[in-house]
């Protein structure tokens, strides 16, 4: 048995065993959840086939790595393989159980007396890194029938926390407020999942406007990424980078009035000392009145007592004979009718909340009790119809992949597979809850039985059994077809099928055997069938590839200029043919009928012959070992680099659009720098810290660092420095030396807390 050992950025470790597969991600539904450090909701899938171990990626945002390279198919496993996911290693060994570790390296307590230096209130709860371990075991708070936090009242808008080190806690807006997780921020979210400046909500009148500020792990609204300026609604659910946070306003989960409408009509509320109401105000002794005023009081009252006789008489005088509104039975103004808008804001807060299955446990019978009363107010309201389709969709698809899965433990593969066929995904944009997890469980299923009915298939046709060769050979062409081509079942135009006999010059028969088999036993049993179709199934067949990014940056640059020596030259130099690339150009511009595009071909010449020309000189400083001379020619061959490849989409993207369109088209020059200063840091720092200079060390490895984080060992030298950081911080703190603070500096990595966290005690401390 497998046994997949999992170390953490703090260096604990933790085990998990699997017999068939083990996903690893950070939602729940995952078999071993991580819950932070750059993991993806659904990460990674370690399977076995046959007696192979391998790791597939499930379309994670910052990959899988083995032995240092991201993957993008099933990858085989060794037994040193060395893996990566997100800020966590994994490592392979068989046999054993789940056990954790205890890190010997863990910080002790010690007895300090007053120091010099002030720590600041986050390093002293223990915040020095934002890189945390979450437990493998899944929370309780997740189980099915978890509540979410009691609401908090707000007089105006407010965001509420949901998860993270944010539940329950109520944070008012008005004005802007940054989101972040440094200090200075207006709302502070420590959680590593969040950038230090992650978004902004700008209170604007009565709405409430949402905009995410470049953030690495992005900001969605009810599960959707957002890319401009976002108007919310109560109930939205706001997730920054992993930390969700709900959107109320004063109106609709705010203080409530004394008499509160609901659906059954109106009833007082109960009322109690407030929480800030003075004790002494409640008080029930009373003290003696000085005389003078108690006479002023009673001369006071009498005026007033004779003013409401007048009034009152004057009013009966007026209105004449009958009933008066005030008088005992009579009625008086009709109380005002609930609000149905309010009462149906609140109600689909709650049924959204319920029916979303992301990074929660979903409770589709709250759901859909909410949606329902919705309805039973406004029978078309679109919203509450739509999420009742999908709760409906959600569970008839959890029912067909739990039975299926409990089918199969049974044995009972066949009907196992008759029960996964019934989860499809809700749309072309949603797939759902379960599709991904039911195409996961139905795989080695499809494998085990396609295989067995295959070999009857194949015996029942060589002896003639066609009744027993028909069933069997459906149920092994139903499965085998979800992956064939269109041209491996049907014959091409103009070619005819043939079963039997040599095959003339337009004849064409099935490359599959047990597909021919099939086709005789139809044919023999009945002739007069329609031609037979591959059903589709949408769980049975592997999600397609996504499409390849290097292509489709060769087709942008083809239609990008009206000249196509122009586009030609592009993709020269994208694809790394350096010598060729200016060619195109250079005839462009000798050809003075062109003179029209001369000034576009000369700019497009300069910035390409110029980021060649960086390029070449960054790399002869790499070959001399001299990665620090390296750096500026190769940032410059970035900029231009990005101007190439992305043309005018440069001026519309932010920063971290911009970061995942070059990782994905990425050209050869990007490739070449980004992994030529990783592996030359990586190498030279190594050398450094052999000699136990870890100053310079880190300094060449936060270099490689700043231009990729994509290698396992340069990601690991990081996480060293960041160590090292730690016990420097510790050691300055206790000595009371603002040097030794400052050389913290020269060991903290981007990102891990600690360079934030020095300056601002520099700041306070150092002037």
């Amino acid at each position: 048995m497998p046994t997949l050992v999992i170390k953490s950025p703090d260096g604990t470790e933790q085990e998990q065993d699997f017999v068939d597969q083990l996903t690893v991600g950070r939602a729940e539904g995952n078999d071993l959840i991580l819950a932070e450090g750059g993991v993806s909701r659904k990460h990674a899938r370690f399977f076995l086939e046959g007696e192979d171990v391998m790791v597939e990626d499930l379309g994670s945002a910052n990959g899988t790595i083995v032995n240092g390279e991201r993957i993008d198919g099933p990858t085989k496993l060794d037994p040193a393989a060395a893996i990566v996911l997100g800020d966590y290693e994994a490592t392979l060994k068989t046999g054993g159980k789940a056990r954790p570790k205890v890190d010997k390296g863990a910080a002790k307590p010690s007895n300090r007396g007053t120091q010099a230096l002030k720590r600041p209130a986050n390093l002293a709860r223990g915040e020095g890194r934002a890189t945390r371990v979450m437990p493998v075991v899944k929370p309780a708070s997740s189980a099915p029938g978890a509540k979410r936090p009691s609401r908090a009242g707000s007089a105006g808008p407010a965001l509420r926390g949901l998860s993270g080190t944010v539940t329950g806690k109520t944070f008012p807006l008005a004005g802007t407020v940054v989101v972040g997780r440094v200090a200075g921020v207006d709302l502070r979210v420590d959680d590593d999942s969040v950038s230090r400046k992650h978004a902004e909500l700008e209170v604007q009148g009565r709405e409430v406007v949402l905009r995410d500020l470049g953030s690495a792990n992005g900001t969605t609204v009810n599960g959707n990424p957002i890319s401009e300026d976002t108007p919310l609604a109560p109930g939205d659910i706001i997730q920054f980078g992993v930390v969700e946070m709900m959107y109320e306003n004063g109106a609709a989960s705010g203080a409530k009035p004394a008499v509160r409408p609901s659906r059954g009509g109106t009833r007082p509320e109960r009322r109690g000392r407030g929480d800030d109401e003075p004790i002494e105000a409640m008080s029930t002794t009373s003290t003696p009145m000085d005389p003078k005023k108690k006479r002023l009081f009673l001369v006071g009252g009498a005026v007033l007592a004779v003013l409401f006789v007048a009034v009152l008489v004057k009013g009966l005088a007026d209105d004449g004979p009958g009933p008066k509104p005030n008088q005992p039975g009579v009625p008086g103004p009709p109380k005002p009718p609930p609000d149905p808008a309010e009462e149906i804001e609140e109600l689909l807060k709650v049924c959204r909340t319920y029916s979303s299955c992301e990074g929660r446990v979903a409770d589709w019978g709250r759901a859909e009790a909410a949606c329902a009363q919705i309805l039973d107010i406004e029978p078309i309201h679109g919203p509450a119809n739509d999420l009742m389709k999908r709760i409906k969709y959600e569970r008839a698809t959890e029912e067909g992949f739990v039975k299926g899965k409990e089918l199969a433990a049974s044995g009972r593969l066949e009907d196992a597979l008759d029960s996964f066929a019934k989860v499809r995904p809700f749309s072309k944009e949603i797939v759902g809850c379960f599709f991904l997890d039911t195409l996961s469980a139905a795989k080695p299923v499809i494998d085990e039985v396609k295989k067995a009915v295959g070999n009857e298939c194949k015996t029942y046709s060589a002896n003639a059994k066609w009744d027993n060769a028909l069933k069997r050979c459906e149920v092994y062409m139903r499965l085998a077809c979800q992956t064939m081509a269109p041209d491996d079942l049907e014959p091409p135009y103009p070619l005819k099928m043939k079963l039997e006999g040599p095959l003339g010059k337009n004849d064409w028969r099935p490359k599959d055997p047990n597909y021919v088999n099939f086709l005789k036993a139809r044919e023999k049993l009945r002739p007069g069938d329609a031609p037979w179709k591959c059903p589709d199934i949408p769980v049975f067949r592997p999600p397609a590839p996504p499409p390849d990014p290097g292509k489709i940056a060769i087709k942008e640059f083809k239609e990008r200029y009206k000249e196509e020596a122009m586009g030609r030259a592009l993709i020269l130099y994208y694809q790394g043919a350096f010598a060729e690339a200016p060619v195109p150009i250079q005839k462009v511009i000798e050809n003075v009928s062109k003179a029209a595009i001369h000034d576009e071909a000369r700019g497009l010449l300069l910035d390409l012959t110029n980021a060649i020309s960086y390029f070449k000189t960054g790399t002869t400083e790499l070959s001399n070992d001299k990665p620090e001379k390296a750096e500026e020619p190769f940032r410059k061959a970035l900029a231009l680099d990005e101007k190439l490849v992305l043309g005018e989409k440069l001026k519309t993207l932010k920063e971290d659009e911009k970061r995942r369109e070059l990782e994905k088209r990425s050209s050869f020059v990007r490739k070449g720098i980004v992994e030529g200063m990783s592996s030359t840091c990586y190498l030279k720092g190594k050398t450094q810290a052999d000699k136990k200079d870890f100053r310079a060390a880190c300094k060449v490895w936060k270099l490689g660092l700043s231009f990729s984080r994509a290698n396992a060992d340069l990601l690991k030298a990081g996480y060293f420095c960041t160590q090292r950081a730690k016990e420097a911080l510790d050691k300055a703190i206790a000595s009371g030396s603002c040097e030794q603070l400052k050389a913290v500096l020269d060991l903290a990595v981007d990102g891990d807390g600690y360079k934030e966290q020095v300056q601002e005690m520099l700041d306070q401390n150092c002037k």
